[in-house]
């Protein structure tokens, strides 16, 4: 069932990214986890290993939940996907406050973990049903934008529900559940009635093809106007061919099923490199209160007041970095590919890098000050690649199988987060005394070092793969190359036509042009197509020769 229509159709795409925002800012609770842990600790003796077992079991309803809410959002629709999402988030809020409140007896961290688990769960829901209609309703030329505001969002939520907690219950991690859980159905239950697809995309520059790969985008030589208008009608050839193909390409492809996407090699290495920034990522965000309570210092009475203002400033600190991240790599993103050519694997390997060099920071800061600088770094590298991730599915697989393809790809986050955060919480108990705290950069430092070297493992060597097109082009369950030529932005994706970097690109100009087994150069290419030698990627057929304005407008896109 869809959510029911309660706006006119043309406000469908902003009214639906207007209270997907609000699922979203509740989506990101788990982020806000530092709030509230070292309550935990304290109030029901637990140990940093448990305090970090919590999250890192508990996130693997967001992330793997991702894979149940992908296959289930086509059954239920929006309308009680969301539905769903509310029940669970609330309900899981609602029963750790019970526990924590002393109203249910059962204190052991197995229940609370389950607690977190069934709320987490409901993020996972909540979070794939705006963001699958959004994506869909989307125009392709401001897709990375759209989707980077949506997911700056979710990495908003720990700051807005803690500042906002914050203010009406000061200090009382019992409030905070509370309000999360009555926020929670209010968030999901709204948006159940309010987000739904667009029977078509009335935003500008929208073509209504949101299911099928997008062509390749070059960089425009010059400005629009009367070229580009000429060059518009020269296109008006092509269409036929241009249909045609994209019809067997599409109709190859999508019927081999839902799963086929995941058995190429260019989704295997996104995979590890997204695996290599979350793990790291959310283990800093799950202990960035007991980092900075390390190198705080012991909390007396005096200093009590302290410290919770110095704890919360890290969180917001973090959560705040983390909208920042998505929404500078949605428009990054956007602009270096539509203005530049660059593709958005390209701002993956980015921000690999970036939280790479993040790891090495809580490695040399050994004072509570500095702190802040790594918390920086952590939050805008990890918002960045959540806001790339959301474009690039889309961009690379198309928006058919989006919610599965996003799914299964958060799972790799829910197994590094829980390895990456067993790792950090054995680390600090190996050097904690009787009372379970630890006190200097040295109770995690060891941690950090583990992370760096998995960043560099999963992350940048992956990434470097990533940019070969023989490597990343084919499958690694089944073998063999790519059925249909899925070259576009990213090997494939939403077509774009008109506008700056939406000029389509004819079939002869995709691929590289292949002579005698070997790939040729555009100088050599120009002189075979004047002469009618030029050959198509199989060797086959003569083609005519293209405009040359045509050719100005377009960039030749290579096999890769």
């Amino acid at each position: 069932m869809d959510s029911l229509i309660l706006v006119p159709h043309r406000w469908v795409p902003y009214v639906t990214f207007v209270f997907g925002l609000l699922a979203l800012l509740m989506a990101g609770w788990p982020y806000a986890y530092g709030v509230y842990s070292e309550s935990l600790k304290e109030t029901l003796d637990y140990s940093q290993t448990e305090v970090n077992l919590i999250p890192a079991i508990g996130n693997n309803g967001v992330y793997f939940g991702g894979i149940l809410a992908g296959g289930l959002l086509p059954v239920l629709g929006i309308f009680w996907n969301q539905i769903l999402a509310g029940a669970l988030m609330a309900g899981g809020q609602l029963l750790m406050a019970l526990t924590y409140g002393g109203v249910l007896p059962f204190k052991h961290v197995g229940f609370m973990t389950t607690y977190y688990t069934l709320a987490c769960l409901g993020a996972a829901f909540g979070l794939l049903g705006p963001l699958n209609t959004v994506a869909f309703n989307a125009p392709v030329e401001k897709k990375g934008i759209v989707l980077g505001f949506l997911m700056a969002a979710f990495g908003l939520s720990a700051l807005a529900l803690t500042e906002f907690s914050g203010w009406l219950f000061p200090g009382d991690a019992l409030s905070f559940f509370y309000f999360g859980s009555s926020y929670a159905a209010f968030a999901f239950g709204s948006s159940a009635f309010f987000v739904r697809k667009a029977e078509r995309s009335p935003l500008e520059g929208s073509n209504g093809t949101a299911s099928q790969p997008v062509e390749e985008v070059g960089r425009l030589a010059g400005g629009v106007g009367a070229e580009e208008e000429e060059a518009d009608e020269e296109r008006g050839g092509y269409e036929a061919m241009r249909e045609e193909e994209e019809d067997a390409a599409a109709k190859e492809e999508r019927e081999k099923g839902r799963w086929f996407d995941i058995g190429t090699r260019q989704f295997l290495l996104t995979y590890l490199m997204f695996a290599a920034v979350t793990g790291p990522g959310l283990m800093f965000i799950n202990s960035v209160a007991s980092m900075g309570r390390s190198l705080f210092g012991p909390v007396g009475d005096e200093s009590v007041a302290e410290w919770e203002r110095y704890k919360t400033g890290l969180v917001s600190t973090l959560s705040l970095c983390n909208f920042l991240g998505r929404v500078l790599m949605g428009l990054a993103s956007d602009g270096a590919l539509h203005f530049f050519a660059i593709p958005r694997r390209v701002c993956i390997l980015v921000a690999v890098s970036c939280m790479t060099f993040a790891q090495l920071l809580p490695i040399l800061f050994v004072s509570k000050g500095p702190l802040f600088f790594a918390t920086v770094v952590t939050g805008l590298s990890y918002g960045a690649t959540f806001s790339i991730y959301a474009s690039f599915l889309s961009d690379a697989f198309g928006s058919k199988n989006y919610a599965l393809n996003w799914g299964v790809t958060t799972t790799a986050a829910g197994v590094m987060g829980t390895v990456c955060g067993i790792i950090f919480g054995r680390v600090y108990d190996s050097q904690a005394d009787q009372e379970g705290y630890c006190y200097g950069a040295g109770c995690y430092r060891a941690a950090f070092l583990i992370t760096f070297g998995l960043l560099v493992v999963l992350g940048i060597a992956p990434g470097i793969l990533l940019m070969i097109g023989g490597v990343r082009n084919g499958r690694w369950i089944g073998g063999g190359k790519l059925g249909g030529r899925r070259v576009g932005v990213e090997e494939g994706g939403e077509r774009s036509r008109g506008g700056r970097g939406g000029v389509y690109r004819p079939p002869e100009f995709r691929g590289a042009a292949v002579v005698g087994g070997k790939e040729v150069e555009d100088e050599e290419e120009d002189r075979m197509r004047e002469s009618g030698s030029f050959k198509n990627q199989e060797g086959e057929g003569e083609l005519s020769v293209p405009s040359k304005r045509m050719r100005s407008n377009a960039t030749v896109s290579t096999a890769g």
